[in-house]
Order: C-alpha cells, then structure tokens, then sequence
C-alpha cells in the first residue's frame, strides 16, 4: 500500500476531487450523485453529493446526502458527520458528529471518534487551581521534539502511513492539518484535527501519528511542560 508523509509547515485544507468552480459544478455534482445513485453504487452517490455541499454550498446536495443518511446509508452518515464536524451547512455541533460517525461503523473511525470526545469534552481545559500541571504551552525555551529528529520521524510515518482503499477507490488527495499534545512525559495525546480533508484520511492521519514512540518534551525554565505541536500529512495518489 502506498504510504504518504509531507514535510513539517502550516497548511490549509485542500479540496478533493471537487473543482475549484462552485456554481459551474453544482449541477454536475448533482447529476453525478444522481446516476451513482440510479446505479446503486452509495459510495460514489455520497461522494459527489458531499462534493456539491460541501464546496458549492449546494442546499439540493446535502438534502440528498441526508436523505441517504437517513434510509441508513453508512457513507452517507459518516460525511454527514464531517459536515457538523466542521460546520458547514449546519451548525458545528461534536456530538451529532460522534452519532454520525458511529453509525458508519464499516469505516472504523474510532482514532477520529476519539479525538472529537477529546475535544468534546475539554479534557485538556486549564484549572485555574493547579495550572503548573494541566497548562498547554504554545511557545517555551525548548520545543517538543521526536527521537532522531524531523526526518527520523517522516521515514518511521512513512511506513506506518496507510492509504485507505477508500480514499483510493475515489481518488482522494490533500493534506490533513492535526494538532496534538506532546505530554511531560513524551507521550502524544489530545489530537485535534485543524484543517479535516476527509473522514476517512482524518482518522488515518490520528491513527498513523498515534503509532509514534514518545517524544523528547518541551522545556520551560529547563523542565518539562505540556506542549502543543501540528503537523500536516498530505496524502497524495
């Protein structure tokens, strides 16, 4: 299987497979889902309706995509989950995106579904009583850092890194942006996907990263802090 990682920068999310064109494609994401559908294939059915709400902000699309939702269709429910993951369309609403994505339980999205609950659930919100333990640093004197260095740690990503037949059988490509929390004591934890691409290269990012040994922490006045870090994994055909 093909194994992708990119080199460390701030990335935006990239589009997939959906042109650049919003209104230009509207109808021929539309039409496309139509005939998926007509054929009985849901997997293309949901991905072209997704297309045509999620980039062209297509009201017809996502009543189609939510009424596959709702006969039960697993595609569907899992991209309906990226949309109140992520806000568009519908208010961005964690828990009706946990119900979603677990509904598609063929697609074993349990790292995304957990790196939602983790978010959900504020488990890393600051108490005001005990801050030296549970405070998130951004910027400190040493910063986080994995064993070998930046390119110790994309050779062993590389080979961890799966491409999901999914992704592949719809040609999916782009670049998913994750958060995350280098830990005291060199354990990654808190992942938080900044910039979605797709449910499916979402939760192989959290999985892929998850497989890491610990880190070398980052340092505030020379010990250990909590730290947060992102990386960016760019999947590519």
């Amino acid at each position: 299987m093909k194994k992708i990682f990119s080199k460390i920068a701030l990335v935006t999310l990239l589009l997939v497979l959906c042109g650049s064109s919003a209104f230009a494609q509207q109808s021929k994401y539309t039409k496309k889902g139509n005939k998926a559908l007509a054929q009985n294939d849901e997997e293309k059915a949901a991905h072209y309706f997704y297309c045509g709400a999620m980039f062209d902000q297509s009201k017809t699309a996502f009543d189609k995509l939510e009424a596959m939702a709702d006969r039960g269709s697993q595609d569907a429910n899992m991209l309906m989950g990226a949309f109140y993951q992520q806000g568009v369309m519908v208010e961005k609403d964690l828990a009706k995106a946990i119900s979603l994505y677990q509904k598609a339980e063929k697609f074993n999205l349990k790292y995304l579904i957990k790196a939602l609950e983790n978010e959900l659930n504020n488990a890393y919100g600051n108490d005001p009583d005990s801050l030296d333990r549970n405070t998130i640093y951004t910027l400190t004197e040493k910063t986080p850092e994995f064993p070998g260095g930046m390119e110790a740690m994309m050779a062993t990503l590389s080979r961890n890194t799966i491409y999901p037949e999914y992704a592949r059988n719809l040609k999916l490509a782009g670049t998913v942006l994750v958060k995350f929390v280098v830990e005291k004591d060199g354990r990654m934890d808190g992942f938080t996907i900044v910039a979605p691409l797709h449910p499916i290269l979402d939760n192989e990012t959290i999985r892929s990263l998850s497989t890491l040994p610990k880190w070398k922490p980052g340092l505030l006045n020379g010990k250990p802090v909590r730290c947060y870090y992102q990386i960016p994994m760019t999947f590519r055909m």
